[in-house]
Order: C-alpha cells, then structure tokens, then sequence
C-alpha cells in the first residue's frame, strides 16, 4: 500500500510540473533569453557590441598589413611568438596560429550583432520606437564594418546574417555577394542613423554610429571592391551611387578635412591634409634631430644579435634617410 501510494504521488508531482518548472534559467547570472525587456537592456547590449572593437592587441589587421607590405619590417623579440617575422617573411609553420586572433574576436564580434538583432524584438519598445530604429542602424553597420575588417585579411569569407548552431559550418560567401550585404547593412545605416550634423549633434550621441560614418563607409567599401577585383560594380550599385553618398558626407555632414602642420624652412604651417598629395613634399622635410634618431636607432640595431633567418631585415632603413635631408 505504501508503495502505491508513493507511485500516486511521484505521478501526481510529475503530472503536474510545468514547462517554466522543468526549464529554469539562472538566477545569479544573465542569458540572452530572458536579458532583452528594456530599452536600457538594449543600451548594455549595443555596447557590448561597440566593445568588441577594443581587444585588438599585437595582432592588429594594421600591424599585419604593414609587416605584410612594404612599409616596415616585422620584429619584436625571441618571446613573441614569431607573429611579426612571419608577416613580413610570407611564413607558416605547422603551430603557427598568428592569424587566428582576429578570425575568433571579429566573428565574435559578430555573434554579438547578430544576437542583438534576433532579441532585440522581445524589448517593449513603446515610447522608444526612434531608439530602437537607431540602434539597429547602428548593429548594422558594425556588423559589416566587422567583415569588411575580415574581408581586407581573408578574402571572401562566410557573411553572417544570423547565429549559428554550435555544429553548423558556412560556406565562404562569393566577393560581390558578400559586399552586396556589407552594403545592405550600411545603407540601412544611412537612411535610419543618427543625422544630426558634427557641430549640432547631442553630446549624448557622441562616439554612436552616424549615417554619415555609414555613407562613408559606403564609398570606402566601393573603392577597396572596384579597385582590388577590378569590378566597377557591386550588383547594381557603381561609381556613381558611391560619389552620391560621399557628395552628401562632404556637403551637409559638417565634418571637414583633418588640420595638419606642415615644417619647412620657411617655418610651420597649418593647413589641411590634401588627398591629392602627402603632408611632406617638395620644400617640406623633417631635419635634424629626427635623422639623429634614425641614426642612431640604425646603429643600436646593427648591434643586436641577430638569428640568420632575421638577417637583412633593416636593409631598407637606409634608404629612409633620403627623404629626410639635413
């Protein structure tokens, strides 16, 4: 008898459990699944995006272009890994994951665009639908301005528009269809973003995300994808759409070119930065106590104990002192 009424009772409980009792969600952390309620969830939730762009490190695409290239030689000591030196020297070797950083942080990156995009919709946004139209301009363009920072180190690469199931693989994404949803995510950007002009923008919305960084970004994308696959088109969109949106950058952004100082003999000058030239042509040098520390950086440098396979690296220092005569 006692056992049939205990099965009575373990049949009842169990009966009687519901879903919400069954799947419990963590009480001393938060999910993504009950996180979006608020538009200041959403706040945390877009910086946490915007966050994303401060773990670069070492491996930065700007270090890794420049080693890469011709502008300077890679270096660094005999504890680091070896990333540098195999930048500048075109090298892999079989342990080598000097290319994986910003592989895992910008998809990374991604994952949390995409997250903030699928949940976003479960925030009561009633009094806050202008919020919510912005900050999904702004998720928008970080999330194509995070594979075009891809893109630029490992060609066509999967375009993300969605998360992925933990065993789910995609395909590369061919060139002009992956640009072709860079620029999707950027016009939207453009027609929905903050427009205010630089000089009267809110100090609230400083460092958010403008339609004019979106337009931009726009003819930036345009001129790498025409000029690096010599393709004068994305689709449909050409040369012209691209001037458009940097015509209305220039003429109603507020935002002007960078002020410079330029040193020549006559003295300094203030001017600002020309596209069509660089800010030290002829008449302008740098003397003196620059090309001491180049001097002397040269001869430190022929000092140093260097492995065979690193020898000649600084063979185009001399060469640099011509374009500082003094």
């Amino acid at each position: 008898m006692k056992k049939i009424l205990a099965f009575i009772i373990i049949g009842v409980a169990v009966i009687g459990c519901s879903e919400d009792m069954l799947n419990r969600y963590p009480t001393t952390s938060l999910v993504i699944e009950n996180f979006y309620k608020t538009p200041e969830d959403a706040t945390q939730a877009l910086v946490a995006v915007y966050n994303m762009n401060l773990r670069e490190n070492w491996w930065s695409s700007l270090f890794m272009t420049e080693a890469a290239g011709d502008d300077c030689a890679g270096g660094a000591g005999s504890g680091d890994g070896g990333g540098y030196q195999r930048w500048d020297r075109g090298l892999e070797w079989p342990d080598a994951n000097a290319n994986e950083n910003p592989w895992k942080v910008y998809y990374g990156a991604i994952f949390r665009a995409n997250v903030y995009l699928e949940y976003e919709s479960q925030i009561d946004w009633t009094g806050n639908e202008a919020m919510q139209i912005q900050y999904q301009a702004e998720v928008r363009f970080l999330r194509a301005y995070f594979h075009f920072y891809l893109t630029r180190l490992y060609g066509e690469i999967p375009y993300l528009t969605r998360t992925l199931a933990p065993d789910e693989t995609p395909a590369r994404t061919p060139a002009e269809e992956l640009y072709g949803y860079m620029l999707d995510d950027l016009k939207f950007c453009a027609e929905n973003g903050l427009s205010a002009p630089y000089g009267l923008m809110h100090p609230n919305n400083w460092g958010h995300v403008t339609k004019w960084a979106a337009e931009a970004m726009i003819a930036r994308i345009y001129l790498f994808y025409s000029g690096y696959y010599n393709d004068e088109t994305i689709g449909d969109f050409g040369a012209a759409d691209a001037r458009a949106y940097i015509d209305d950058v220039i003429n109603n952004s507020g935002h002007d070119l960078i002020q410079i100082l330029r040193i020549s003999p006559a003295g300094i000058h203030r001017g600002k930065l020309d596209i069509t030239g660089i800010p030290f042509g002829p008449g302008y040098h740098i003397t003196g106590s620059l090309k001491d520390l180049l001097t002397a950086l040269l001869q430190l440098i022929r000092k140093v104990n260097i492995r065979s396979r690193q020898e000649n690296m600084y063979s185009w220092l001399p060469g640099l002192f011509q374009r500082f005569p003094g």
